[in-house]
């Protein structure tokens, strides 16, 4: 399985709220190959199921509401 990093590249200085900052052109980039493959999220992630998400959506979990809406 591939996995797409997420990036982008600040246009402006960006401070967080704990003081650290990024200088505006600094690109960055997150990986998401970790959160995909951790068992506390999804469970059997090497199994396909076309209603994975279907699923978390139906269930009581904190990132059930993530995205969008189904209807």
């Amino acid at each position: 399985m591939v996995s797409v990093p997420l990036s982008c590249c600040a246009t402006k200085d960006y401070e967080f709220s704990n003081g650290m900052t990024v200088p505006a052109g600094t690109c960055m980039a997150v990986s998401t190959h970790k959160p995909h493959f951790d068992d506390q999220i999804y469970e059997d992630q090497k199994h396909f199921d076309g209603f994975r998400f279907y699923k978390l959506r139906q269930a009581s979990r904190p990132w059930e509401n993530l995205g969008g809406s189904l209807t």
